[in-house]
């Protein structure tokens, strides 16, 4: 049985994502999962790098690469080119889905059209002698390159069980929950725990096609009643500098950050204004969530 045909197996009409216009249920997905999953063996993928947002077909285009032995690349929107050119040679990519703005920096390359999800995404081959991957490699994610060259992380797929502990216990996305983790998957946040976690546990997700400004993140957790809220500490500084009244029907119960130093006074702000602490995490791509301030009953403890 295929990953895709599991999820479909366990929860086959449960909302299992959202992008602000409608759900995609786990049958749904699962079709979609499938049908891919046949173009990319009989186009003999091996190595698939994605450049798109953070959209269902994102997704998508994972649990393909997964169902069919596909090592899953995914690169960040904001690599430079020179950073996507290094990604390229170091995982021996030889095959890239992206978006039609990305698809600019491949003229020459020949492409394809697919439909995932209902959106159009470019399928260019690439002149490329894959790279020996380590066996039972679930996928390939580079760091950010604030420190060098990105360094290119391989992810088992035994990794996933501890992706799904933290969205257990570190996060603990519930079935009632109406879960936003708002990182990029293009970073390892995002990508483990916005993407990976939630589908393996059985999770809705939401995902937002759209750049960050505080109005829409204050506009997008009062429509739709986000309950179980990730990001990165820029975001709340920036929610509490932005000048905009709090929504007064926000359903949070529970916040966690990653991804930078959460400073003291953003705990206060947030227990004072949105009625919930923000519980603080640190983690690394090669390590995933290693330090973590729970939110499960039975790892929860108070802030310091």
């Amino acid at each position: 049985m295929s990953a895709a045909a599991g999820l479909a197996h366990a929860l086959p009409e449960r909302a299992a994502l959202h992008d602000g216009s409608r759900a995609w249920t786990a049958s749904e997905v699962s079709a979609e999962v499938e049908s891919l999953a046949r173009r990319l063996h009989e186009r003999n993928v091996r190595v698939l790098a994605t450049l798109a947002d953070n959209t269902p077909g994102w997704a998508i285009i994972d649990l393909a690469a997964a169902s069919c032995g596909i090592v899953h690349v995914p690169l960040p929107l904001f690599f430079t080119g020179d950073q996507v050119d290094h990604a390229l040679r170091a995982a021996g990519i030889d095959t890239v889905l992206c978006s039609a703005p990305a698809a600019a920096r491949w003229p020459h390359a020949p492409r394809e059209v697919v439909q995932v999800a209902g959106q159009p995404y470019a399928q260019i081959r690439l002149t490329s002698a894959a790279v020996s991957m380590l066996t039972g490699t679930r996928k390939v994610t580079f760091t950010s390159g604030t420190t060098g060259t990105p360094k290119g992380v391989p992810i088992p797929v035994r990794a996933v069980a501890s992706f799904q502990i933290y969205l257990e216990y570190g996060l603990h996305v519930t079935e009632d929950d109406v879960f936003w983790n708002a990182a990029d998957p293009g970073w390892a946040y995002g990508l483990y725990y916005a993407i990976i976690a939630p589908m393996a546990a059985g999770r809705r997700s939401l995902l937002l096609q759209a750049g960050f400004s505080p109005e829409l993140t204050w506009r997008v957790m009062s429509e739709y009643g986000v309950t179980n809220l990730a990001a990165a500490p820029t975001v709340f500084r920036s929610l509490r500098s932005g000048g905009l009244p709090v929504p007064k029907d926000l359903a949070l119960r529970a916040i966690t950050s990653a991804g930078e130093p959460l400073n003291p006074e953003m705990v206060t702000w947030a227990r004072d204004n949105l009625g919930v602490e923000i519980h603080d995490t640190y983690g690394q791509t090669e390590l995933g969530m290693c330090g973590i301030n729970g939110w499960h009953p039975d790892v929860k403890a108070p802030v310091r």
